[in-house]
């Protein structure tokens, strides 16, 4: 590239000294030119000079005929002149030819200076398109090598893609393998736990049958009592359960009933095995030892439930809250009820006051090792309600349900729907407080175990 372009500066510096000579020599033609002007010049002023002779010859051709030796003379003088005349003549065609000899020179080297015009710009753009041919050529070279370089990058990465490919195949191939055993092994845990899980159902459902057999038997209720009983376990087995029981007039003492409402620790089967342990109890209690008195109970099966449970030895804490009542019908038609509580109250309705009432429990809970430390004594509360009075014993399972936008019902709730429905006929209470309940839980699960009764007197 610097020798093309060292070529193009000699060539330039060649044009431009054949120019400075061509400069000059149209400077000496044009000196030449003015110097032939000159000669016209004087070449006029000679034949202004004839001219004027020539009119003086005029004027003496009286004197040349007067004198022949001046004519002869005038006319030698003439002849010398026209001699000049022409020699100035042929000197003047000479310089025509001479000036048109040097025109054409210069006619021929402004022609060559415009041929080399050509050639150099020619050469400029063959040295253009040498240089764009380079360029394009050097580019390409870069552009090959870098492609070769990075085409031998590439394989190289490919290459070592194409290892770690293969050591990934192994690797998914062996963890494919142990999964495969995995999957072998889950699905026999699946199968087991399966049988495991229906067996367990089984003997949940059968515990079922068992709770079912030591709950009362409805019609039994009805036979001495106009109740009804929302009952409805969270789980298969219930951690609630409601008891009843009727000790028979005798030796003077009249028939009293016995009905409670309870809340076990838990739900599900924990709750079920403390119910059955709750319901052994109380029978346990008033229809073989003939404990009576509602506060005398809650204390023995608080006892009973230490005692079973081994909690004053272990660190055990569960237990049961319960709504205990004795029911005693009196001569007068009127029937006075014994209240004792732990942690449950008791709702009673008066129809003649249109009013309900609530008697709070005691605040100590049956059995738990905590429990134990608690001084709080039971205690018996008594009033007297007339025909067309209910009372109802509730577990907390009722107050407690939440709706999907987690609110409770809560216990002023569930007062209001007691005062509301205790109006209704009895036969339709139960109903009204389901679809509340029902309406209310719409969307979400059930959280406890549920239990109410109600008793019309």
């Amino acid at each position: 590239m610097a020798e093309q372009q060292a070529n193009i500066d000699k060539l330039n510096n060649e044009i431009k000294e054949k120019q400075a000579a061509l400069k000059k020599q149209k400077e000496e033609i044009d000196t030449q030119i003015l110097k032939i002007k000159e000669q016209n010049k004087n070449l006029k002023l000679v034949q202004g000079q004839v001219s004027k002779k020539e009119r003086l010859l005029a004027a003496k051709i009286a004197e040349l005929e007067k004198t022949k030796a001046d004519i002869a003379n005038q006319q030698a003088l003439i002849a010398d002149q026209n001699i000049k005349v022409e020699q100035a003549k042929e000197n003047l065609k000479k310089l025509d030819a001479e000036i048109a000899a040097k025109q054409k020179d210069i006619d021929t080297k402004e022609k060559q200076l415009e041929i080399k015009d050509i050639e150099i710009d020619t050469q400029k753009n063959y040295l253009l398109l040498a240089g764009a041919i380079l360029l394009i050529i050097l580019s390409l070279s870069f552009l090959l090598i870098r492609t070769a370089r990075a085409r031998k990058k590439a394989n190289e990465e490919l290459r070592q893609k194409e290892i770690l490919i293969l050591e990934t195949n192994e690797e998914l191939q062996q963890t494919n393998n142990e999964i495969i055993s995995q999957k072998e092994e889950i699905e026999e845990q699946r199968k087991m736990l399966a049988l495991q899980y229906q067996s367990t159902q089984d003997s949940i459902k059968y515990a079922k049958t068992i709770q079912t057999a030591i709950l009362p038997i409805k019609e039994n209720l009805d036979k001495v009592l106009n109740s009804f009983v929302l009952f409805r376990p969270k789980d298969i087995v219930s951690g609630d359960f409601y008891w009843f029981t009727v000790l028979p007039a005798v030796e003077g003492k009249t028939e009293k009933i016995y009905i409670a409402a309870v809340d076990c620790t838990g739900h599900g089967v924990p709750g079920a095995f403390m119910s059955m342990i709750g319901s052994r109890l109380l029978n346990a209690i008033v229809n073989e030892r003939k404990i009576t008195s509602p506060e005398e109970i809650l204390t023995e099966l608080d006892k009973g439930v230490v005692s079973s449970l081994k909690q004053s030895q272990t660190e055990n804490n569960d237990g049961m809250d319960i709504c205990l009542c004795e029911i005693e019908k009196c001569t007068d038609g009127t029937f006075r009820i014994s209240f004792s509580g732990a942690k449950r109250p008791l709702y009673f309705y008066k129809k003649n006051e249109s009013q309900l009432y609530l008697l709070k429990g005691d605040r100590k809970s049956i059995g738990g090792a905590k429990t134990t430390l608690n001084k709080v004594v039971f205690t018996k509360q008594e009033l007297v309600l007339e025909k067309g009075d209910t009372i109802f014993l509730t577990t907390d399972g009722y107050s407690d349900q939440n709706d999907k936008n987690r609110k409770k019902i809560g216990a002023v709730r569930m007062s209001e729907i007691f005062n509301e429905i205790a109006t209704k006929p009895f036969g339709e209470q139960q109903k009204v407080l389901e679809d509340i309940l029902d309406k209310h839980q719409e969307g979400t699960v059930q959280r406890d175990d549920i239990t109410m009764i109600g008793v019309q007197f």
